[in-house]
């Protein structure tokens, strides 16, 4: 069952983040980008800090790909420093948004 669920707009692009239980996760892992279907999935036991990094890791995942930078291809360590220092603004806003609806949303309705 997937009890946060967030739609946010990357680099122009619809993506889905969700939360899920951690039976539902590929392999266990914490967090996963399943890039051709836009969606990223999170491990919805994480504390907030690992989820902040989950989070901005695997939304550089979904860059690196919507950018056309696949692994794969060889990409030099400035090539992909360049590329999140291009797009990191939006993924830092996207993820404490995310941060914030999910972790201090006690707060948020006050």
């Amino acid at each position: 069952m997937t009890k946060f669920i967030f739609k946010v707009k990357l680099l122009g692009h619809e993506w889905e983040i969700r939360f899920l239980k951690r039976d539902l996760m590929n392999d266990g892992n914490h967090g996963t980008c399943w890039e051709l279907k836009r969606t990223i999935d999170i491990a919805d036991d994480l504390t907030e800090s690992e989820a902040r990094l989950v989070i901005a890791h695997e939304l550089t995942h979904a860059v690196l790909f919507m950018c056309g930078r696949a692994f794969d291809e060889g990409l030099s360590k400035e090539s992909i420093c360049d590329t999140f220092a291009w797009h990191a603004d939006e993924m830092i806003a996207i993820r404490d948004r995310i941060i914030k609806e999910r972790f201090h949303q006690k707060e948020n309705e006050k």
